[in-house]
């Protein structure tokens, strides 16, 4: 996904969505307990501020991995042992998310409450279960639907051919 939102995110949408002829959607797909925290906190500013804050992500996601995986053993024990809200704000807390969020303007309150929103928490799930029951072949991400196809490719000079050959041109 990172590799996407920094070579193909852009062309996407400057050539193609900007002008009418492709409609985008983006949807998460969450693997794991880091990227169902980093989707909160993403969504937590809100649709204007969703994409700003999801390529800021990308940019910053080696530093969260790496972050979370220095963590010492007796406290990555914390992360294997909490659930929920409990295991988000742990994954948070490791991964730096609090001072990383607050320097793009999102307010230490706002992102708890976003961090703690179960509902939005089954909302980022249900979006996984969805997709690989409408694709079973769904393998990972990033993954483009076109015109209800799943397509194999996943970088953006594969896609770009796939999208021009759809709207003929």
């Amino acid at each position: 996904c990172a590799e996407f939102a920094e070579a193909g995110f852009k062309p996407l949408v400057d050539k193609y969505v900007k002008t009418g002829r492709v409609s985008y959607e983006f949807r998460n797909f969450v693997r794991d307990p880091l990227d169902i925290t980093l989707s909160l906190a993403a969504r937590c500013g809100g649709p204007e501020r969703f994409f700003p804050l999801t390529d800021a992500m990308f940019e910053s996601q080696r530093e969260f991995f790496e972050s979370v995986q220095a963590t010492p053993a007796d406290q990555q024990a914390v992360l294997q042992q909490a659930s929920g809200a409990e295991a988000i704000g742990a994954y948070a807390r490791f991964a730096g998310l609090q001072p990383w969020a607050a320097q793009r303007g999102l307010p230490s309150a706002k992102l708890q409450q976003c961090l703690s929103n179960q509902s939005e928490m089954d909302r980022l799930v249900q979006m996984n279960t969805d997709a690989t029951t409408q694709y079973p072949s769904f393998s990972g991400t990033p993954t483009f639907v076109l015109n209800g196809k799943l397509l194999e490719e996943r970088t953006w000079d594969k896609l770009e051919p796939q999208i021009r050959e759809a709207l003929g041109s």
